[in-house]
C-alpha cells in the first residue's frame, strides 16, 4: 500500500490542541502492540502488527519510557498532533499496560510515518516486577530511534540507575548497535539552571549530571557505572525541562484544557520539545536502510520471541531476519517485474542477437531496485531471482526460435512455390533435360532466400535451408530419374 493511499487526509498536525477527524484507514486510535500473557510473558498483538506491515514508508519511531504517572502519554499525544489518544491517567494507578502504538503521518517529513510507542510505566508498586520493567524498557530501546525518558523533577542518582538497570541483561555490543537518540524530559522542573553563578542550558545540565567521579572505591564505582552506561549507549543526548502546566486540577484535565489555559512557560517548553522531535530522522538499520512497516514488524517479532524464550534479544540476528525477509521480497518483486516485461514482447524477434540484448536490459531493469535497496548478504537472493528469470527466458527463447524458424520456412516455401512449385505442377521438369532446369531454379530459390534473410539470423536461416534441402532431396532424385528416363526414351526413339 503506497503512502499516498494510506495517508489521504488533510494535515491537521499544525493544530495539536484541536482533535480533527482522520480518514486514515489504519490506526484511528492507539492500539496495544505488546501485552502480557497469562503466564506473565510479553506477547505481540497481531492486529496492530498487521496494520504496521502495510506501511511502505520510512518510520520515525519514538518510544517514551519512565516512571508511571509522570505524564508520558501527554507528550506522545502532542507529538501525534492531538490532545487525546493515548490515555492519560488521573490517579495513582499506572494507566498504560504493555506497549501501545499509534501511527500518524509525519507533520514535517513528506512520505514518512511517525510511529509512537507508549510504554508501561516503570516502578509500579502493584506490579512489583523489575524484570518486567527491564523487558519493557529493552523493547522500547531496541525498537526506537528516539528514546524519550520522562521523569519528574531533577535528574538524580535513582533515575540514572533505573535507566541502566532496565538495560541490564542485554549484550553490550549488540545493545550498542541500535544507539537511539536519548531525550530526557524533566517534568515540573523547578531548579534554577545555573552552575557557579553562570546560566546553563538543559543539555548542559544533563551532561553535568552524567559527569564521573574520580576514584575507584565501591561507592564511586556504583555512582559511575550507570553514568558510563548512559554515556556509552546513548552518545546522542538531549534534555528538555518543563514547568508545571498549571494547578492540580489543570494537570488532571490536560486532555480537555485548552492550550491558552496552560502556563506560558509549559507551552513554550513543549513547543521546543516538539520542534526538536520533528527533526529526528527515520529509524535505520546498521546498513543505513530506513526501516518501513514490514521491517519494523519483523523486528518486533524477533525481539519478543527471544525475550519469551528467556534469551537476550540478539540485535544482529534480528536485523539479519529483517534483511533476509526484505531481500527475499524484493527479489520476488524483481522476478514479477521481469515477468511483466516478458509479457510485452511480441515474438518473433527475428534478430536473435537483439533478443539477447533485450534480455540483459530487461534483467538489469528488473533488478535495479533490488541492487539498490538490498541489505547485507544479498547475493543468494539475486542468484535465485536470476535463475528464475533464466527459466522464464528459456521459455520465451524456445517460443521465439520456433516462430523464427516458421518465418524462414514461410519465406522459403513462398519462393519455392513461385519458382519451382508452379512449374512442377505443370510438369515442366518432366521432360528430357528437366533436371538441369530444376537445379537452376533451385539455386535461384536459394539465392533469393538468402537475400531475403540477410542480416536477420544467418545461423537459423541456414539451418532452415539445410532442413528444407534434406526434405527436397527425394523430389530432386525423382526429377533426376524422370530426366534420365525421358532422355533415354528420346535417344532410343531417334535410333529406332
Amino acid at each position: 500500500m503506497c503512502l499516498e493511499t494510506l495517508y489521504g487526509f488533510v494535515d491537521t498536525l499544525a493544530q495539536p490542541d484541536v482533535q480533527q477527524p482522520s480518514s486514515l484507514p489504519i490506526f484511528q486510535e492507539p492500539m496495544c502492540l505488546i501485552s502480557t500473557s497469562e503466564d506473565g510473558k510479553l506477547q505481540v498483538e497481531q492486529g496492530p502488527l498487521k496494520q504496521i506491515e502495510q506501511i511502505d514508508a520510512p518510520l520515525v519511531t519514538v518510544a517514551i519510557a519512565g516512571m508511571y504517572r509522570t505524564g508520558k502519554s501527554y507528550l506522545l499525544n502532542r507529538l501525534a498532533g492531538s490532545s487525546t489518544g493515548f490515555p492519560l491517567g488521573k490517579t495513582i494507578e499506572s494507566k498504560t499496560k504493555g506497549i501501545w502504538v499509534w501511527c500518524r503521518e509525519h507533520p514535517k517529513k513528506p512520505n514518512t510515518v511517525l510511529l509512537l510507542l507508549d510504554t508501561e510505566g516503570l516502578g509500579d508498586l502493584e506490579k512489583g516486577d523489575n524484570g518486567h520493567d527491564n523487558r519493557i524498557f529493552t523493547m522500547a530501546a531496541l525498537l526506537s530511534n528516539v528514546l524519550v525518558y520522562n521523569m519528574m523533577s531533577a535528574f538524580n542518582q535513582d533515575a540514572v540507575e533505573k535507566i541502566t538497570n532496565a538495560k541490564d541483561g542485554t549484550n553490550d555490543e549488540q545493545f550498542g548497535l541500535i544507539l537511539p537518540t536519548f531525550v530526557l524530559c524533566l517534568r515540573d522542573f523547578s531548579l534554577v539552571l545555573e552552575k557557579d553563578g553562570v546560566e546553563i542550558t538543559p543539555d548542559e545540565y544533563l551532561e553535568d549530571s552524567l559527569q564521573l567521579k574520580c576514584g575507584n572505591d565501591i561507592s564511586v564505582r556504583k555512582y559511575n557505572r550507570p553514568r558510563e552506561c548512559i554515556r556509552k549507549y546513548f552518545p546522542k543526548r538531549k534534555c528538555f525541562v518543563f514547568d508545571r502546566p498549571g494547578d492540580r486540577k489543570t494537570m488532571h484535565e490536560l486532555e480537555s484544557v485548552p492550550l491558552e489555559k496552560l502556563s506560558e512557560s509549559f507551552i513554550e517548553e513543549t513547543e521546543l520539545f516538539l520542534e526538536y522531535m520533528y527533526t529526528c530522522s527515520p529509524k535505520v538499520l546498521i546498513s543505513s536502510k530506513a526501516v518501513n512497516g514490514r521491517m519494523f514488524a519483523s523486528l518486533v517479532e524477533s525481539y519478543i520471541n527471544a525475550i519469551r524464550n528467556g534469551a537476550v534479544p540478539d540485535v544482529d540476528d534480528a536485523i539479519m531476519v529483517v534483511a533476509n525477509t526484505e531481500n527475499e521480497r524484493m527479489a520476488s518483486e524483481a522476478v514479477q517485474i521481469f515477468k511483466k516485461k516478458i509479457e510485452l514482447i511480441k515474438p518473433p524477434i527475428l534478430h536473435t542477437n537483439k533478443l539477447e540484448d533485450l534480455y540483459r536490459d530487461m534483467q538489469t531493469a528488473a533488478l535495479a531496485n533490488f541492487r539498490m535497496e538490498s541489505m547485507f548478504n544479498a547475493e543468494k537472493f539475486e542468484k535465485q531471482a536470476v535463475s528464475e528469470m533464466d527459466e522464464l527466458w528459456e521459455k520465451i527463447k524456445t517460443e521465439n526460435l520456433q516462430l523464427v524458424r516458421e518465418h524462414f520456412e514461410s519465406i522459403l516455401q513462398a519462393l519455392y512455390y513461385k519458382k519451382i512449385g508452379e512449374k512442377m505442377s505443370r510438369g515442366e521438369y518432366k521432360v528430357a533435360g528437366g533436371y538441369p532446369l530444376y537445379k537452376l531454379d533451385l539455386e535461384a530459390v536459394k539465392k533469393d532466400y538468402m537475400a531475403n534473410v540477410k542480416g536477420i539470423d544467418g545461423y537459423e536461416a541456414q539451418q532452415v535451408l539445410i532442413m528444407f534441402m534434406d526434405n527436397e532431396a527425394e523430389i530432386e532424385s525423382n526429377v533426376m530419374l524422370d530426366d534420365q528416363k525421358m532422355t533415354e526414351e528420346d535417344r532410343q526413339s531417334k535410333y529406332s
